[in-house]
Protein backbone atom coordinates (compact mmCIF):
# COMPACT_ATOMS: atom_id res chain seq x y z
CA UNK A 1 0.00 0.00 0.00
CA UNK A 2 2.88 2.39 0.73
CA UNK A 3 4.13 1.92 -2.83
CA UNK A 4 0.74 2.97 -4.21
CA UNK A 5 0.77 6.06 -1.99
CA UNK A 6 4.18 7.00 -3.35
CA UNK A 7 2.77 6.74 -6.86
CA UNK A 8 0.10 9.26 -6.04
CA UNK A 9 2.71 11.47 -4.36
CA UNK A 10 4.64 11.66 -7.61
CA UNK A 11 1.54 12.53 -9.53
CA UNK A 12 0.60 15.27 -7.10
CA UNK A 13 4.17 16.55 -7.25
CA UNK A 14 3.88 16.78 -10.96
CA UNK A 15 0.79 18.87 -10.57
CA UNK A 16 2.76 21.46 -8.73
CA UNK A 17 5.74 22.36 -11.01
CA UNK A 18 6.78 25.31 -13.31
CA UNK A 19 9.78 27.56 -14.28
CA UNK A 20 11.19 30.30 -16.46
CA UNK A 21 10.45 29.86 -20.11
CA UNK A 22 11.51 33.21 -21.45
CA UNK A 23 9.43 36.29 -21.99
CA UNK A 24 6.02 35.78 -23.54
CA UNK A 25 3.78 38.66 -24.50
CA UNK A 26 0.75 39.07 -22.24
CA UNK A 27 -2.39 37.82 -23.91
CA UNK A 28 -0.61 35.70 -26.56
CA UNK A 29 -2.17 32.28 -25.88
CA UNK A 30 -0.11 30.40 -28.48
CA UNK A 31 3.16 31.72 -27.06
CA UNK A 32 2.09 30.93 -23.49
CA UNK A 33 1.02 27.43 -24.50
CA UNK A 34 4.41 26.81 -26.13
CA UNK A 35 6.21 28.13 -23.05
CA UNK A 36 4.23 25.72 -20.84
CA UNK A 37 4.96 22.81 -23.19
CA UNK A 38 8.66 23.69 -23.01
CA UNK A 39 8.48 23.66 -19.22
CA UNK A 40 6.79 20.26 -19.31
CA UNK A 41 9.74 18.97 -21.37
CA UNK A 42 12.21 20.51 -18.93
CA UNK A 43 10.40 18.86 -16.03
CA UNK A 44 10.25 15.47 -17.76
CA UNK A 45 13.99 15.64 -18.46
CA UNK A 46 14.70 16.46 -14.82
CA UNK A 47 12.65 13.45 -13.72
CA UNK A 48 14.61 11.17 -16.07
CA UNK A 49 17.91 12.51 -14.68
CA UNK A 50 16.71 12.44 -11.07
CA UNK A 51 17.49 16.17 -10.92
CA UNK A 52 15.54 17.26 -7.85
CA UNK A 53 17.07 20.77 -7.84
CA UNK A 54 15.69 21.53 -11.30
CA UNK A 55 12.30 20.15 -10.34
CA UNK A 56 12.17 22.28 -7.18
CA UNK A 57 13.14 25.36 -9.18
CA UNK A 58 9.94 24.92 -11.17
CA UNK A 59 7.82 25.68 -8.09
CA UNK A 60 6.78 29.10 -6.83
CA UNK A 61 8.33 29.96 -3.43
CA UNK A 62 4.96 29.65 -1.68
CA UNK A 63 3.92 26.39 -3.37
CA UNK A 64 2.20 23.64 -1.48
CA UNK A 65 2.77 20.06 -2.61
CA UNK A 66 0.07 17.60 -1.58
CA UNK A 67 0.79 13.90 -1.26
CA UNK A 68 -1.57 11.19 -0.03
CA UNK A 69 -1.41 10.16 3.60
CA UNK A 70 1.13 12.86 4.44
CA UNK A 71 1.01 16.47 5.55
CA UNK A 72 1.40 19.02 2.75
CA UNK A 73 4.95 19.94 1.77
CA UNK A 74 5.14 23.73 1.99
CA UNK A 75 7.96 25.69 0.36
CA UNK A 76 11.05 24.68 -1.60
CA UNK A 77 12.86 22.73 1.12
CA UNK A 78 9.90 20.51 1.99
CA UNK A 79 9.00 20.04 -1.68
CA UNK A 80 12.60 19.03 -2.41
CA UNK A 81 12.49 16.43 0.36
CA UNK A 82 9.23 15.04 -1.03
CA UNK A 83 10.76 14.76 -4.52
CA UNK A 84 13.88 13.09 -3.12
CA UNK A 85 11.62 10.44 -1.66
CA UNK A 86 9.85 9.93 -4.94
CA UNK A 87 13.07 9.82 -6.93
CA UNK A 88 14.51 7.25 -4.52
CA UNK A 89 11.89 4.70 -5.57
CA UNK A 90 13.66 1.79 -7.30
CA UNK A 91 13.66 2.09 -11.09
CA UNK A 92 11.16 4.94 -11.03
CA UNK A 93 9.84 6.28 -14.33
CA UNK A 94 7.30 8.99 -15.01
CA UNK A 95 5.88 9.99 -18.34
CA UNK A 96 3.34 12.73 -18.79
CA UNK A 97 1.60 14.09 -21.83
CA UNK A 98 -0.18 17.43 -21.86
CA UNK A 99 -3.41 17.15 -23.82
CA UNK A 100 -4.81 20.61 -23.24
CA UNK A 101 -3.35 23.94 -22.14
CA UNK A 102 -5.76 26.79 -21.48
CA UNK A 103 -4.45 30.33 -21.10
CA UNK A 104 -6.29 33.10 -19.26
CA UNK A 105 -7.05 36.21 -21.30
CA UNK A 106 -4.61 38.12 -19.08
CA UNK A 107 -1.77 35.86 -20.24
CA UNK A 108 -0.44 35.35 -16.70
CA UNK A 109 -2.33 32.16 -15.74
CA UNK A 110 -2.60 28.81 -17.51
CA UNK A 111 -3.86 25.32 -16.81
CA UNK A 112 -2.03 22.28 -18.13
CA UNK A 113 -4.18 19.13 -18.34
CA UNK A 114 -2.91 15.74 -19.41
CA UNK A 115 -2.22 12.11 -18.68
CA UNK A 116 0.62 10.40 -16.86
CA UNK A 117 2.00 6.96 -16.20
CA UNK A 118 4.25 6.22 -13.30
CA UNK A 119 6.06 2.99 -12.52
CA UNK A 120 8.69 1.67 -10.14
CA UNK A 121 9.91 -1.65 -8.75
CA UNK A 122 7.95 -2.73 -5.69
CA UNK A 123 8.21 -5.63 -3.29
CA UNK A 124 5.88 -7.75 -5.45
CA UNK A 125 7.17 -6.64 -8.85
CA UNK A 126 6.60 -3.62 -11.02
CA UNK A 127 4.08 -1.11 -9.66
CA UNK A 128 2.32 1.04 -12.22
CA UNK A 129 -0.19 3.84 -12.01
CA UNK A 130 -1.87 5.78 -14.80
CA UNK A 131 -4.11 8.78 -14.56
CA UNK A 132 -4.80 12.40 -15.30
CA UNK A 133 -3.26 15.58 -13.96
CA UNK A 134 -3.94 19.31 -13.79
CA UNK A 135 -1.21 21.90 -13.23
CA UNK A 136 -1.97 25.57 -12.61
CA UNK A 137 0.77 27.91 -13.82
CA UNK A 138 1.24 31.55 -12.87
CA UNK A 139 3.67 34.08 -14.25
CA UNK A 140 5.68 35.50 -11.35
CA UNK A 141 8.34 38.14 -11.97
CA UNK A 142 8.45 37.16 -15.64
CA UNK A 143 8.80 33.41 -14.96
CA UNK A 144 6.20 30.66 -15.17
CA UNK A 145 5.80 28.82 -11.86
CA UNK A 146 3.37 26.24 -10.58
Amino acid sequence: MAARNRLFALVVAFLAAGSAAGCVAMGDPAAVEQAIRNLDKKWAGAVVRGDVATIVDLYAPDSVFFTPNAPPAVGPEAIGEAWKGIMSLPNVSLNFRPTRIDVAASGDLATDVGTYDLAFSGEDGRVRDEGNYVVVWKKINGEWKV
